[in-house]
Parts: C-alpha cells; sequence; structure tokens
C-alpha cells in the first residue's frame, strides 16, 4: 500500500514559512522543525488531509490550498507520495499549538534550509528557491494521470487524435490538468470520464513528482493513480483520442519516450505497484457511460 503524506507552506505577507517544532516526546524527529500536515486517511483527499491537520497543529482554516511540489519516497512505511501545497496568511495571524508541537518560528526559504537538517525537507525546499515556487506569478500546474489495469495486468493506453496541436499520433494515459481551484480527485473523475467513459470511484495514489516546466517556465506536479477495471468494460473515447489499447504493463516503454511517465514505469516495476488483484479486491469497478 501506498501512503500519502500532505503537507503545507504557510507564508505570510514578508515571504516567511511557517515552521513547527515538534515536541521532545515525539517518535519521529523529537524536537525536528516540520511544516503543517501529517497522514492521509483512508479515503482522504490529500486537499482534506491538508485542511484537516492544519486546523489541528495550527490553529487555522485553509481555504484553497494549491499543491506545488510532489515526491514519491520508500522507507520504513514502504512506498509514500509526499504532497506539498502553498497557502497565503496575514503577516498578523494567529498559530495556535497542539500537544504534538511545542513552538513555531517563521523562516525565509533559504533561513529554513538552513535550519532543517531533515533531507525531503531540504530538497523541496531548494525546488522551492530554485523555480521561484512561492511568487504567485510563477505559472504551477498540476496533471493526474490514470493507470488503468485490467485483470490480465495490461494497462489502458489511449492515442491522441491527429488534430492534437502538439502531441498527434502519440501514447498516452488517460487525464489531464487540473481545472482552477479542482481537487485532484475531481480532476482525475473528469478527464477519465471525458476521454474513456470511466467513473472512477476510488483511485489509489502511486506516483507524484513534480520538475521545472522546460516551456513557459514554472513547475509541472504530476500525480498517478491506479484503478482496476475488467478488461470487456467498454471504453467510449472522445474526440481528443482515435484509439485505445490495453498493453501489457511491462511494455508501456515501447509506446513512450516521455521522460515523467518513464519513471513513473521504472518505480511502479521496481516497487510492484501494478497489482491488478489488490487494487480489484479493494476498490469497487469503474461505472461506465
Amino acid at each position: 500500500m501506498v501512503r500519502t503524506f500532505a503537507k503545507v507552506l504557510l507564508v505570510n505577507g514578508r515571504g516567511e514559512i511557517l515552521f513547527l517544532r515538534r515536541s521532545d516526546t515525539d517518535e519521529n524527529r523529537p524536537g525536528g522543525w516540520d511544516f503543517p500536515g501529517g497522514n492521509a486517511e483512508p479515503g482522504e483527499d490529500a486537499y482534506e488531509t491538508v485542511i484537516r491537520e492544519t486546523q489541528e497543529e495550527a490553529g487555522l482554516q485553509l481555504h484553497d490550498p494549491q499543491l506545488i511540489f510532489a515526491a514519491t519516497r520508500t522507507g520504513g512505511y514502504g512506498v509514500g507520495c509526499w504532497l506539498l501545497f502553498l497557502a497565503y496568511v496575514p503577516d498578523d495571524v494567529t498559530i495556535t499549538l497542539s500537544p504534538e508541537h511545542s513552538s513555531f518560528e517563521w523562516f525565509t526559504p533559504e533561513a529554513a534550509l538552513a535550519a532543517s537538517g531533515y533531507v525531503p525537507h531540504q530538497e523541496l525546499l531548494q525546488f522551492v528557491i530554485d523555480n521561484r515556487v512561492l511568487d504567485a506569478a510563477t505559472p504551477k500546474t498540476v496533471t493526474c494521470r490514470a493507470l488503468v489495469v485490467n485483470e490480465a495486468g495490461e494497462l489502458l493506453l489511449l492515442r491522441r487524435s491527429p488534430t492534437d496541436p502538439l502531441h498527434a499520433g502519440t501514447w498516452d494515459l488517460p487525464g489531464g490538468r487540473a481545472e482552477p481551484d479542482e481537487r485532484l480527485a475531481e480532476t482525475l473523475a473528469r478527464e477519465t470520464l471525458e476521454e474513456c467513459g470511466l467513473k472512477i470511484d476510488t483511485p489509489a495514489l502511486v506516483f507524484a513528482t513534480s520538475n521545472p516546466r522546460l516551456a513557459g517556465g514554472g513547475t509541472g506536479t504530476w500525480l498517478f493513480y491506479q484503478t482496476y477495471v475488467p478488461k470487456d468494460t467498454p471504453i467510449h473515447l472522445s474526440f481528443e483520442h482515435d484509439r485505445y489499447q490495453w498493453v501489457p504493463v511491462a511494455d508501456f516503454p515501447q509506446y513512450t519516450d516521455y521522460d515523467v511517465l518513464l519513471r513513473m514505469h521504472t518505480f511502479a516495476m521496481a516497487y510492484r505497484l501494478y497489482n491488478a488483484a489488490r487494487i480489484r479486491s479493494s476498490n469497487t469497478y469503474p461505472h461506465t457511460t
């Protein structure tokens, strides 16, 4: 099972980030600095997680935090997808700590990088600094893709139509970019319904990553969700695609040369994340239109 961890960068008007110091009795990194946030509960969208955790840990009610960074790591917990959100708060905001933390401070991104010896923090803070992520004018896109797997261990691919202005004739996974103020699960549900007629009920997040965008600047975050569907389920394509095909998961690299897709696939194969049997037993079947 892949776990989801959702954290938030709370930024004040001076461009400073809120750091909470873990209590001395914390079983994980006692006394260390951390961002508000925590583990997603079963069936909880990462937006809901970060809103709930921020209320519990800092006494703040967030509204529409923005996803700005993601990474997939392994540890004693197994595989985990770490999602970092951004929210702006007033300079005079009141922080109310829970027993989980003993104190708080506001740091510039550079000072936060120096203060935290935690490698995952250093990675994400360096990304934030290098790509000017805290600047509201920096473009930040979020793309959700569906790994639709059947009982034969095959993956659903869609071929883009000849009229596609950028990627005509290429094979891709169902999915697309999030719209403003759209939650992650809503993006995936909307895109899979539009592109192949599948209504996905309970997708499982299995891989997440962020990259600087080579074209147009800014950053791009990619989330990959897996779900099970019987192979005989009807697929109804939109005008965006002209063909679909089921391919063995191991053969996916033969159909794409896109870096982020290949990195996802390499990780999924290495940690055996393509698992139709597990998903089939835990998820309801997607409906079709």
